[in-house]
């Protein structure tokens, strides 16, 4: 698959040639499988959901610099796992230097 893709860019190569290495493109395409599969039940625990998130971000980065398949759009929706108010809860109680609960 990576040289049908790499023919559409015609001299395009990407700076790491995972072809060449078995042990790590066969080691990511499980790590693929196994985040695929559990993505799904990831997201109904608010824990561990930043996994689902940075699984996804890792998995399209990896796309977009092997395939130069950027998947943007899909990126944007990682931002609706975070839970944003304990975030900024989190981020003002640092730069405050108080006591918050």
């Amino acid at each position: 698959m990576f040289y049908n893709k790499w023919m559409e860019f015609g001299v395009w190569r990407p700076f790491f040639r995972i072809d060449q290495h078995p042990l790590l493109y066969q080691m990511s395409a499980a790590a693929s499988i196994a985040f695929e599969l559990s993505f799904i039940f990831i997201i109904f625990f608010p824990a561990i959901r930043f996994l689902a998130a940075l699984g996804g971000l890792a998995f399209h980065n990896m796309t977009n610099l092997f395939m130069r398949i950027p998947f943007w759009q899909m990126q944007v929706c990682y931002a609706s796992f975070v839970d944003w108010r304990r975030l900024l809860r989190f981020v003002g109680c640092r730069s405050s230097q108080k006591r918050c609960i």
